[in-house]
């Protein structure tokens, strides 16, 4: 009689039993409808500003290192008020002097070198490249230039970047939209959602990185970025 009620129990549970995993198994095996497709924008912009890196060289003979730090502090002296009558008060940036010594073919020591790196920063661009490309005021005036660069930057980049995100998201969708349409389905909500690294590059380059690209070597520049977005499927109505 035990023996008979264990087993009518054991049978009871082996029936419940398969019913829960078969129940569990039936939803695990029903899978979602969904696409992946990546979205993709590119915006083009001027920059507003501007950075630019000036190098100041100067040499004496002999030992004579206070008169070289004197004519770079007047080469500096000289280049801010260039600065100001083209009316740049922005901000000025200035480096230690770098000095080192000088010798002739001989190995002879006949002097000093020195170099200044001064940095200025500021949005008026027009100025600044006027002086740049052409900086035959500051070679009349004695001051020489031993290095000079320009690099670009816009202060909205931040905005920018989310308004190509949103782009770049509307444009997963239309793929998406056009991938589907010969379809009973259209993309609906998002289930997930990865965005690419920004490239930042001078107009019609085709330059891209996986660590990203930021290049601010010109005034107008392109911005690009990839979306990798998920959209769960829904029937067209």
């Amino acid at each position: 009689m035990k023996n008979n009620s264990f087993a009518l129990i054991l049978a009871i549970s082996l029936i419940i039993s398969s019913l829960i995993f078969g129940n569990y198994f039936y939803k695990a095996g029903k899978k979602e409808k969904k696409i992946k497709v990546t979205g993709i924008a590119t915006l083009g912009f001027k920059t507003d500003t501007v950075k630019w890196s000036v190098t100041f060289e100067e040499y004496v003979t002999g030992d004579d290192v206070n008169t070289l730090y004197g004519f770079l502090q007047k080469d500096f002296e000289t280049f801010k008020r260039v600065l100001r009558f083209h009316g740049i008060i922005d901000k000025i940036i200035m480096k230690p002097v770098s000095i080192y010594k000088k010798y002739d073919r001989y190995n002879n020591f006949v002097g000093y070198n020195g170099t200044q790196q001064v940095i200025v920063i500021t949005k008026k661009i027009d100025d600044v490249e006027s002086l740049a490309f052409s900086n035959n005021e500051l070679i009349k005036k004695g001051v020489v230039i031993k290095y000079t660069s320009l690099s670009y930057f816009y202060s909205e980049i931040d905005r920018l970047k989310k308004e190509l995100l949103h782009k770049a998201t509307q444009n997963a969708f239309e793929r998406a939209n056009e991938i589907l349409k010969n379809t009973s389905y259209m993309p609906g909500d998002i289930l997930e959602a990865r965005s690419g690294i920004f490239q930042i590059r001078e107009p019609y380059s085709t330059d891209v990185s996986d660590m990203g690209v930021y290049d601010t070597s010109t005034r107008e520049q392109e911005i690009s970025v990839t979306v990798h977005i998920v959209f769960k499927l829904k029937n067209r109505k």
